[in-house]
């Protein structure tokens, strides 16, 4: 059974990573096929480290390198000359595309992953609603990453909810987590690339309320910068920068893990199932992020973590108070976040999952 899982681009983030990592999972028994609709990349470069070689639809010799038709006319070779189970496919407008080919090769079978929750009014979502409800009927099954998510399809979108699957992000426990020392300061990480969905602008004005009042506080900040330096600019126009950090993307970010006490999310919509979140709590840290989306399938609030409702910016302040001040609390929260992952949340059981439901979406058994 081979899966041909197409990403629309070769940067990484939470969706590439999490998908990545779960096809290459020696104990998958579904062969997959990585791509990319895009040129070669930080994705396709980490996949080759993999052992895996990538097929790039993006790239060509000619005017339309790097281009949605050049890619889809690529994929419509394939296609005809290869014989996939099923194309796995990652993105809004790679999906568009993947579904004008299956109107000329109809017997291909879409299986559309949705790592995000599209139930806001911006110009994405609401491209995205249009078009699913269009072309839903080009499509065998939906997988989702969070519960949040497919009760969104099934209310905006009016997919069957029989049609719709729901598999959590998983990962690999690491192979040693160190005994958390007494920080001074207390050092707060947040992982996630800098966009305006990820709240990083108003979660500097928190930042700024507590750095009034504590000394003892650090943040540091790790993800691919898509804001054009506007997160940087901002640090140093509230004069933090001697209290945040901010890294830029990081490959490999275990030390920062290891080393932090608190882990933030300050996403404000537009998420799926964090893998940050997950990985946060393998390494034996509580976390703090909104109640939004799927945040509230993967934090149960007080007891490894804390949930704050949306907008409520004190609230949110007052968190990283109550855990900066209380190391015990802390190791409490973290210690039963691991258990959750290790439970529930590993690589190994997304894995299975997956197989498992494409292998009845395939066959129809």
């Amino acid at each position: 059974m081979k899966i041909l899982l197409i990403f629309t681009s070769s940067n990484i983030g939470g969706a590439e990573a999490s998908l990545t990592r779960m096809a290459l999972n020696k104990k998958a028994k579904v062969d997959y096929q990585l791509s990319s609709f895009g040129i070669e990349g930080p994705w396709s470069k980490w996949v080759r480290t993999k052992g895996h070689k990538p097929i790039i639809f993006g790239e060509r010799n000619d005017v339309l390198s790097g281009t949605l038709l050049g890619a889809s006319i690529n994929l419509y070779k394939l296609l005809r000359s290869n014989d996939y189970s099923a194309i796995y496919v990652c993105g809004t407008k790679v999906s568009l595309c993947v579904k004008i080919i299956k109107i000329l090769l109809p017997k291909i079978k879409i299986i559309h992953a949705i790592r995000w929750n599209p139930n806001q009014n911006n110009l994405l979502d609401i491209f995205f609603i249009f078009t699913e409800k269009l072309t839903k009927f080009l499509v065998a099954h939906w997988i989702t990453n969070s519960l949040t998510q497919k009760n969104t399809l099934i209310k905006r979108c009016k997919i069957n909810p029989d049609t719709i699957s729901v598999i959590h992000n998983g990962i690999n426990i690491p192979n040693i987590v160190f005994q958390k020392k007494q920080n001074t300061p207390i050092k707060i990480l947040t992982v996630a690339n800098i966009t305006k969905r990820k709240g990083y602008l108003e979660y500097l004005s928190i930042i700024k309320n507590l750095s009034k009042k504590h000394k003892n506080l650090f943040f540091i900040f790790i993800g691919r910068d898509e804001s054009s330096g506007t997160l940087q600019n901002r640090i140093k126009e509230l004069g933090l920068s001697e209290i945040v950090s901010y890294q830029g993307y990081i490959k490999n970010v275990e030390d920062f893990y290891n080393d932090s006490d608190i882990f933030v999310l300050p996403s404000l919509y537009g998420e799926g199932c964090p893998t940050v979140i997950l990985e946060a709590f393998s390494y034996n840290l509580p976390v703090i992020a909104y109640n939004i989306d799927g945040n509230h399938e993967l934090v149960d609030n007080l007891e490894d973590g804390l949930l704050v409702k949306l907008g409520q910016n004190n609230e949110f302040e007052e968190a990283i108070e109550l855990l900066a001040a209380n190391s015990s609390f802390r190791t409490q929260m973290g210690s039963k976040g691991y258990t959750k992952i290790k439970n529930s949340f590993t690589l190994d059981n997304c894995t299975f999952k997956h197989d498992e439901k494409i292998r009845k979406i395939i066959t129809g058994a």
